[in-house]
């Protein structure tokens, strides 16, 4: 069996009991029929479907189903919800990504309510974003509900959502919501508060172009911009020298989604003029990540973080170690200074750190690593060839189990040939996992790490999403590997 075909071909074949479950009408939608569905070509897409279904092609399930949405959408939004709710967690990922891609407001809010509350938290949150994607007048009452949903997470996927309407008018929804904001936070643990701020500050300052330091700063910014930004949209920078702002006694300037210092020695000349060419570096090392990483992650309208650039003597009084040009955790970045293309590389691989923590927390060090090498290097395609594997002296670990060895990767940041091998490793294996054999790999791979973040199991979880073994996964990367080209 081929690895396209691999994936839980057994348990497929009895899934809801087949594909013929599927068809049958979902009796709690208030949908009316489809206006002009076409009977012929809707019983050959069933016929190709089901023989996917019994042949375990999930890539060819997700071509017929998506065709199949714009002939008949009552019945293929039905058949979704059931995919993306089944007990079968491989066939999740198809029933997501087609509801993402096709579903209407009230087909999506009622895919969430059927997702299992404590089971389904990830499903429950990308379908929170899709409303927002959406940006209709009928998504504003669900997201304002979500907004309140007994889930953090998913209050901050709804913040996400609202920011993403667009409606100003919606900002003051959100103050409730907002604590510190998280670049003055002296600590950062990453849970799911910490996420909810970056989730509710940043859909603030998207819709008002605001940075306020707490809820109570917040109301007071709308009482007196509000008007204007509802009349006239987000209040921007005015022309001249960038704003600052003052956090523990330092000055920060601020940058569209940082907020920078620099610690040098005697002092950074210039300030300013160095600041405003920061922002140019910055969007560089930003902006094709960013576009990466809401493949993977959702969409991503975040808060402003703290960035330090350090001078060499200053650098590991705020980074902690000095084997990495750049360190990070959710709210702060602290880079090297150095030459541009070495800040822009390094700038892209810390800001995938930041994007994957203000999504998903619990997360093993070998996807953190290999996520932000991937969403970072990898952007449009995997980088890696049969022939930069070899190179990269990764044969030997890729024979004896990539995945294998990788889920043994633990500790802290450490120099030394082994831990950037184990960081090229992590790469090929997040590519793998994008672009490899697995149908709907990116909502694959965002729900992988749901369940890791629920604390699930990784082999477990591995299985559960991929529907292989971690050893079977080895085999199936390597198999990947010599194809590449």
């Amino acid at each position: 069996m081929t690895p396209t075909r691999i994936i839980a071909a057994a348990t497929l074949l009895t899934a809801v009991g087949g594909i013929i479950a599927l068809a049958q009408p979902d009796s709690s939608s208030n949908s009316p029929p489809p206006a002009a569905a076409d009977p012929g070509e809707m019983d050959a897409l069933r016929a190709r479907l089901e023989t996917a279904w019994k042949a375990g092609d999930q890539g060819s399930m997700l071509a017929a189903l998506d065709r199949a949405y714009a002939i008949d959408p009552v019945w293929t939004g039905a058949a979704a919800i059931r995919l993306a709710t089944d007990a079968d967690t491989t066939l999740r990922p198809i029933g997501l990504r087609v509801l993402l891609n096709h579903a209407d407001v009230a087909t999506l809010v009622r895919a969430i309510e059927r997702c299992d509350r404590t089971r389904q938290q990830t499903e429950r949150r990308w379908l929170t974003y899709a409303i927002g994607l959406r940006k209709l007048e009928e998504g504003k009452a669900p997201l304002a509900a979500l907004l309140n949903d007994q889930d953090p997470m998913v209050q901050a996927a709804a913040a996400t959502g609202i920011a993403l309407l667009g409606d100003a008018k919606l900002a003051e929804t959100l103050i409730p919501k907002m604590r510190e904001a998280p670049a003055l936070k002296a600590t950062w643990s990453g849970d799911r508060q910490d996420i909810l701020q970056m989730r509710v500050h940043g859909a603030f300052t998207t819709l008002t172009g605001g940075r306020p330091r707490s809820a109570a700063e917040a109301r007071r910014w709308w009482r007196e911009n509000g008007p204007q930004v509802i009349e006239k949209g987000p209040v921007t920078a005015p022309d001249g020298p960038t704003p600052t702002t003052v956090n523990r006694g330092k000055t920060y300037f601020q940058l569209p989604r940082f907020e920078l210092s620099f610690e040098f020695g005697s002092g950074p000349k210039q300030a300013q003029e160095a600041a405003a060419a920061m922002a140019v570096l910055m969007q560089q090392a930003t902006d094709r990540p960013l576009t990466s990483a809401q493949r993977v992650l959702g969409p991503l309208e975040l808060a402003p973080i703290r960035l330090i650039i350090a001078d060499r003597q200053r650098f590991a009084a705020f980074a902690g170690n000095s084997f990495r040009p750049g360190v990070s955790k959710g709210n702060e970045v602290v880079l090297l200074d150095g030459p541009a293309a070495m800040m822009v590389s390094t700038m892209a691989h810390e800001y995938v750190h930041v994007m994957h923590q203000a999504t998903f927390e619990n997360q093993p060090r070998w996807l953190s690593e290999g996520l932000a090498e991937s969403l970072a290097v990898s952007t449009e395609k995997s980088v890696w060839s049969a022939n930069l594997i070899a190179r990269a002296g990764l044969d030997d670990a890729i024979r004896k189990g990539a995945f294998s060895e990788l889920l043994n990767w633990r500790g802290p940041a450490s120099s030394g040939d082994r831990e950037n091998q184990l960081y090229a490793l992590a790469h090929v294996a997040v590519d793998f996992l994008r672009f490899g054999p697995f149908a709907a790999s990116d909502e694959r791979l965002a729900l992988f790490m749901g369940a890791l973040s629920q604390r699930q199991n990784e082999a477990k979880a591995i299985e559960a999403c991929y529907g292989l073994t971690v050893k079977d996964m080895d085999k199936a990367l390597a198999e990947w590997v010599a194809m590449a080209r």
